[in-house]
């Protein structure tokens, strides 16, 4: 009769466990090393954009300013809960733009 020892099924899964998390941890070691593998792209030949001056105010500053009624520490962002009211502001706004638009 032989007498080789067996793992019981809890063992095994046990092991099992253990084999996928030492390698999940290895995997995430192993990762900032891979990142520094890419490379940026060139940016030779790419023209410098920049920031446009700024313009002489207009309608929809001077309308925003009187809203605001010269109240020092207030800005002029408004909270719109209903999407529909909030896309149409943004439509007025843009059609109102004289000069350039700084969204989010």
């Amino acid at each position: 009769m032989s007498t080789t020892p067996t793992l019981s099924a809890g063992m095994t899964r046990r092991r099992s466990r253990r084999a996928g998390a030492v390698a999940r941890l290895a995997l995430l070691a192993a990762l900032p090393w891979l990142t520094h593998c890419a490379t940026a792209p060139s940016m030779q030949g790419v023209e410098p954009s920049y920031a446009l001056p700024p313009a002489e105010p207009g309608a929809l500053e001077a309308a925003i300013m009187l809203e605001l009624d010269g109240t020092p520490g207030h800005s002029g962002v408004l909270l719109v809960e209903q999407n529909a009211l909030a896309f149409a502001y943004r439509a007025a706004t843009a059609a109102a733009a004289q000069h350039s638009l700084d969204v989010q």
